[in-house]
């Protein structure tokens, strides 16, 4: 019955719940008896002493084992509390892994309220699993589109700006396709114009793949990826969205000739 699945989701929460508020309310003794736990269970601990301290609870994230893993459950409370407070802990960050969620959340707050220092941290902080500068406009274009825009117009001709260029035209169309698809064939050329057409149609291919359809006709077809290396290879459900429909055979035949 549906009350006893509501019982046992209840029940499968519960050691989260009680060692979230342990840490909230003795984080010291939390912390030592949490480091055999599962690592869900380290989260919740960290996360309940966050809601007290979230720069306590980063540093002793950091004391974890695997703290790559830990650190990223409480480093969006700090960056929001104090972007400073949060920085200052990059030289107790031993590894990449655990230095990448904490610049990832300060260049994520500071891309709310000061987009050119957020990209100068980026920058700075250089490239550890994924392009940091490129995911910086991504999270600039969220709330100042117009200035995500602006900045990744003013840099010169590069694969950071080709990168940048279709994180913006990604993050864009997600909220205003209209625009994204204005921009991305008024501003964008070449094949940093036809993924960032790719991206435009994922992102809005689920509503009207039709549509969607017509985009990736229009950016055509790369197996490979492209010179900027954008994406190796471009693939879309799109195609299983409109099987039964006249268009993808139309499209495809488009495509061939």
């Amino acid at each position: 019955s549906s009350a006893e699945a509501d019982a046992v989701r209840t029940c499968a929460t519960l050691p989260a719940m009680a060692w979230k508020a342990w840490g909230a309310t003795r984080p010291e003794d939390a912390f030592a008896a949490v480091k055999t736990q599962p690592e869900t269970l380290r989260k919740a601990m960290l996360q309940g002493v966050a809601a007290v301290d979230p720069a306590k609870a980063a540093r002793l994230a950091l004391r974890l084992p695997n703290a790559q893993f830990a650190i990223g459950a409480v480093m969006g409370d700090l960056a929001r509390q104090d972007t400073e407070a949060a920085l200052a802990l990059l030289p107790l960050a031993v590894y990449d892994g655990a230095r990448e969620p904490i610049q990832r959340a300060v260049v994520e707050e500071l891309a709310k309220s000061d987009p050119e220092e957020a990209l100068d941290l980026a920058r700075k902080a250089g490239r550890i699993w994924n392009d940091r500068e490129a995911e910086t406009f991504a999270a600039i274009a969220r709330h100042h589109p117009e200035k995500a825009r602006e900045l990744v117009e003013t840099m010169p001709s590069s694969r950071a700006k080709a990168l940048s260029s279709v994180a913006v035209a990604r993050t864009l169309a997600a909220d205003d396709p209209e625009t994204a698809l204005a921009w991305t064939r008024t501003s964008l050329r070449g094949p940093v114009r036809d993924a960032a057409l790719v991206e435009i149609a994922n992102a809005t291919g689920g509503g009207d793949p039709v549509a969607g359809l017509g985009l990736l006709a229009e950016a055509g077809w790369r197996e490979t990826g492209d010179l900027y290396l954008i994406r190796e290879g471009q693939t879309t459900d799109m195609f299983g969205a409109v099987a039964t429909a006249d268009v993808a055979a139309t499209l495809l035949r488009q495509w061939a000739t």
